[in-house]
């Protein structure tokens, strides 16, 4: 059950945290940052440099990046999620506000608590289930940015892109009042634990940002840069 690969998880991660912690992956700056006069800040985007797709998050104040590295990734054409294949695991990308969520006070492991209790009832609402109930804790991924992994057993099996899904994992990291998650739909087939850890490999790349960061001109300099994207190197273990 994912229950019990969820619980084996978090000690299993915070033993290899220890031992072999990744370099966050540097978020660009200098010549990719906003323009100080653009009030209404640069979108968030996705652009692929090289080694996995590097994620731009600005939320007003807040704003950081994530690196999602692998040997094969692919962003999936759809127009309402963000959704990639990461080596074979499926993963979609969202963030919410803690005032979105209801818990505008909210911050840190009790912001991702709330997160989790929001996502829960969601989805339960969606999908006409009762006595639902997700499993999860605090992780610690060795990055000083509160982290959550958690997740659930569908009561019901749920078609994903034609697929028979009957678990989705989470991992979710609180950044200031913005919670960035990641969830993986469990397929057939697919190893919990090897979901996990890539969950929590992702998410040990987030890097918190100075300053908003413009993708448009990120990308023009990947484009023009004949060596390949210094975070690369930086974000991959030792």
């Amino acid at each position: 059950m994912l229950a019990v690969a969820l619980a084996a998880l978090p000690a299993c991660a915070e033993t290899q945290a220890r031992a072999d912690v990744a370099e966050p992956a540097t978020p660009p700056s200098g010549p990719f940052a906003a323009a100080p006069g653009d009030t209404a800040g640069p979108p968030s985007a996705s652009v692929f440099v090289g080694c996995g797709f590097l994620l731009i998050e600005n939320h007003g104040r807040t704003t950081f990046t994530v690196l999602l590295r692998g040997e094969h990734v692919v962003q999936l054409p759809l127009q309402d999620q963000t959704v990639f294949d990461l080596d074979e695991v499926l993963v979609e990308t969202t963030t919410a506000s803690a005032e979105l969520i209801g818990a505008p006070a909210a911050r840190g492991e009790e912001l991702l608590r709330r997160h989790m209790e929001w996502e829960a009832e969601w989805t339960a609402r969606q999908h006409g289930w009762t006595g639902f109930r997700p499993t999860g804790a605090p992780l610690d991924l060795g990055t000083g940015i509160p982290a959550m992994l958690w997740g659930y057993d569908t009561p019901t099996p749920l078609n994903v892109m034609g697929q028979s899904v009957t678990g989705v994992m989470y991992l979710t990291a609180a950044v200031d009042d913005v919670v960035f998650v990641l969830s993986a739909p469990l397929r057939a087939g697919d190893d919990p634990a090897r979901v996990g850890r890539k969950l929590r490999d992702d998410v040990r790349t987030l890097r918190k940002s100075p300053s908003p960061v413009d993708p448009v001109a990120f990308s023009r300099q990947l484009q023009a840069a004949p060596q390949p994207w210094d975070g690369c190197r930086n974000g991959g273990r030792r």
